[in-house]
Formats: structure tokens, C-alpha cells, sequence
């Protein structure tokens, strides 16, 4: 369902008041929704900018990322993150991104759909199941002989 014009007011209105610019602004888009212009947003995905933007402005004292219809959930987002730092990958973001890309052609966790999100983490748990083993024995962790 496309935005209503009252949203597109109100989007237009904080992003004049944040000084956002114009690649700013479009960076945004291309990044939190895979868009390249506002018109391009479903009304769910519009109210959850202007959510964030409120939050930039101060108008709000937190954001909650709402679930974007098909997109991945904020916990799903929060796991394969946390598994990201479990493997030992937060030091080097673009590792994350390159595995994301390769096993699902996105490159941020928060662009994945629910589906593409659930292989996601199923991977990320299979490579920790199988990194375990050795981070027990180099670290003099695990079963005494």
C-alpha cells in the first residue's frame, strides 16, 4: 500500500528540520529499505522512518524498528549480530557483509527478508557448532582425559 500524503508531509517536514541532505537522505533510504527515492516506500516502511527520523529530531525518547512486512525481525536481526560477535567477526564488519552477500546476495543484516534471515542464522550456528570444538581445545577448555 503506497504512503498517504499526510506521512509524506510530515517526512518532508523533519527531514527540512534535521538539515538532511540530499545524498544523505537517499543513502538512508537505499540502506534501511533497498530504495532509491521515498515514492519507492510501502506505508509500514514510511511510518518506520518517520519513527526514526522523530527519534533524530528528539521527538520521540526511543526508537523501536517496526517489523516491515516480509523483512527480517528485530530479534533476527539481534541474533545473527550476537553470532557475528560469537564467531568473532564484529572486529571487521565487512566479513559479515561478504558472508551475507554470498549466502544471500544482501549486505546488511537488516535488508534480509524473515525467510533469508532464518538460512542466515542456521548457517551462522552450523559455522559456530563447528568453530566450538577448536576455541575449546586452543583456549585449555573442555573434557579433562
Amino acid at each position: 500500500m503506497p504512503r498517504s500524503n499526510a506521512q509524506n508531509r510530515v517526512y518532508w517536514c523533519l527531514i527540512r528540520t534535521l538539515g538532511i541532505d540530499e545524498d544523505t537522505r537517499r543513502a538512508m533510504l537505499l540502506d534501511r529499505y533497498r530504495a532509491l527515492s521515498s515514492r519507492g516506500l510501502t506505508k509500514a516502511q514510511m511510518a518506520d522512518q518517520i519513527n526514526w527520523l522523530r527519534y533524530l529530531a528528539g521527538e520521540a525518547p526511543r526508537y523501536e524498528p517496526a517489523v516491515v512486512a516480509g523483512g527480517a525481525s528485530v530479534n533476527q536481526v539481534r541474533f545473527i549480530e550476537g553470532l557475528e560477535r560469537d564467531l568473532g567477526w564484529d572486529d571487521n564488519p565487512d566479513r559479515l557483509a561478504g558472508f551475507l552477500r554470498k549466502v544471500v546476495g544482501v549486505e546488511t543484516a537488516s535488508g534480509l527478508t524473515s525467510r533469508q534471515a532464518a538460512r542466515v542464522i542456521e548457517t551462522l550456528k552450523a559455522m559456530h557448532k563447528r568453530q566450538a570444538p577448536e576455541t575449546a581445545e586452543t583456549k585449555g577448555i573442555g573434557c579433562r582425559s
